[in-house]
């Protein structure tokens, strides 16, 4: 056999065996009322979907006809027609017309997009957050949907997320019994859903509530981690997959709630005993602030003056005149002053290119935000007032020769990274109305939000260590464990004031055990 009369055969047997495409219930350019059919989109198990526009404006949507023609397709046609033309919630497609061609129903609603599950953790989160907002708002009305899943959900050109296909749905407030189908073959209850995302009652037929949708979006959370979440989403997705109903999430918006506190600490407060003393505790955690994005930008010069505005205002100076003994006296006066304000605007501003202050005025650096910049004065110096604001000076200059007064009012924190600490005295001429309990002056301290907080956190720890030592030097128990038993009720201690109850009850066996073999 020649290579050509091979090929010729090959064709032929292809095309005998071509499977035959099945044919669609809508031609291209037919109409149905104001709507002509120009493209068609796909066909699942009950109905087929069309772009359509309409002549007379252009709007472009898409046009759902059912396929299947029997009663319990149709009773599931007419419940989405419904629910759509009610247009419930913003989560919902957008309802246009509704009809009948050849006897079968058609709805016409907005046009939107396919939507892949994201892969980042905090894409999906974000993802599942806006499917369980469109979910509360279906179940509010006392709905469940019974069919959640990735192709089920899509979005609109703006971005938000849609949920669709509502021919599943069931009305709750209707009837309390189980909506069971059973096969008219078999006998056999027909299970409801897809397999890979409806929950267990769902198909052996069982009483079906809100649970079913909230274990379907765990199931999606779990698909969208590829069945490995991270540690912070196990225990979500634990419950919200549970095979008993009653032990997922309550409501959807459990769910979303559990979501957005995933990485929160779970105890903010504990007591517990530590070791022989028994000591009780509060454990206190400190929130960590979330500072903005830094904003930058190529002309430093530009970017510096949109910070500033310039302008007159009221300062008031107190001076002391007279110190005897317990008695002090103060003198206040009032002026008018030329002022430069430098509104940080809630975000971080750095820049490389020194700043010069000019001559003779008066700063002021009002927050939230941060400026990170080498901050320079000459001739008569300027002065810098700082209200709520978080400053790191880069100047190499000595404080007590850079030109610069520093007047503080409260919840400002400033920071010389380059410069060495001066004596009290120096400290005292450079920085006025600094207040220790609201405010904080550091040398080669941290230069961010997050490693002063991480500091002062060291520093809380170092206090409580310290603080709790002499507490416990005025104890005297038995001479054979009185040695480890302060080492381990100081380090407990210590540990459980701020909130390390795992690593505080670790101490406490440890402790336990070894005192144990100290009296033995």
């Amino acid at each position: 056999m020649t290579c050509a009369s091979a090929i010729t055969e090959l064709h032929g047997f292809l095309a005998k065996h071509e499977p035959v495409a099945k044919p669609r219930l809508l031609v291209l350019g037919s109409v149905l009322g104001a709507w002509r059919v120009v493209a068609f989109i796909g066909s699942g198990g009950n109905a087929e979907v069309y772009r359509v526009v309409r002549d007379a404006d252009g709007l472009v949507a898409a046009v759902k006809i059912l396929l299947k023609d029997d009663d319990a397709s149709r009773k599931r046609f007419a419940q989405e027609m419904s629910l759509l033309s009610a247009g419930m919630d913003v989560h919902f497609a957008k309802f246009y017309d509704s009809g009948s061609v050849d006897g079968r129903p058609y709805i016409v609603s907005e046009l939107l997009e396919p939507i892949d599950l994201p892969k980042s953790e905090r894409g999906i989160a974000d993802y599942l957050l806006s499917v369980c907002q469109a979910v509360d708002a279906l179940h509010r009305a006392g709905l469940v949907h019974r069919d959640i899943k990735p192709s089920n959900i899509m979005r609109r050109t703006s971005g938000e997320l849609v949920l669709i296909d509502f021919g599943l749905v069931k009305d709750t407030y209707k009837s309390s019994e189980p909506e069971r189908e059973v096969s008219i073959v078999s006998g056999k209850v027909v299970a409801v859903g897809t397999p890979r995302f409806a929950a267990p009652e769902q198909m052996i037929g069982g009483e079906v509530s809100f649970a079913a949708d909230i274990h379907a979006i765990g199931r999606m959370a779990d698909v969208a981690f590829e069945s490995d979440p991270p540690n912070s989403w196990k225990p979500i997705v634990r419950r919200a997959t549970s095979s008993i109903p009653g032990q997922r999430y309550k409501t959807v918006g459990d769910l979303a709630r559990a979501i957005r506190r995933r990485n929160w600490p779970r105890r903010l407060a504990v007591a517990a005993g530590v070791a022989a003393v028994g000591l009780v505790a509060v454990a206190i955690v400190s929130a960590g602030r979330s500072w903005p994005r830094e904003s930058s930008s190529i002309d430093e010069s530009a970017a510096w003056a949109a910070l500033c505005s310039n302008g007159t205002t009221n300062v008031v100076d107190v001076k002391l005149v007279s110190d005897s003994g317990n008695c002090h006296a103060y003198r206040k006066s009032s002026r008018t002053i030329d002022a430069t304000f430098v509104r940080l605007g809630g975000t971080t501003n750095a820049f490389e290119r020194p700043i010069e202050l000019l001559s003779g005025r008066e700063y002021f650096i009002e927050g939230p935000g941060l400026l990170n910049a080498d901050l320079r004065a000459s001739g008569k110096g300027a002065t810098v007032h700082l209200s709520r604001c978080f400053v790191v000076n880069r100047s190499a200059v000595p404080v007590e020769s850079a030109a610069i007064r520093y007047v503080f009012d409260r919840g400002a924190y400033l920071n010389f990274p380059l410069a060495d600490e001066p004596d009290r005295e120096t400290f005292r001429s450079c920085f006025d109305n600094y207040d220790a309990a609201f405010n904080d002056v550091r040398f080669a301290g941290p230069e961010t939000p997050r490693g002063l907080m991480n500091r002062r956190h060291e520093e809380r720890l170092d206090q409580i260590h310290r603080a709790t030592q002499s507490f416990f030097r005025k104890f005297h128990p038995s001479r054979h464990f009185s040695a480890l038993w302060r080492k381990y009720a100081v380090e407990g201690f210590s540990i459980l004031c701020l909130g390390k109850l795992k690593t505080a009850m670790h101490f406490a066996s440890d402790a336990l055990a070894n005192t144990d073999e100290a009296i033995t």
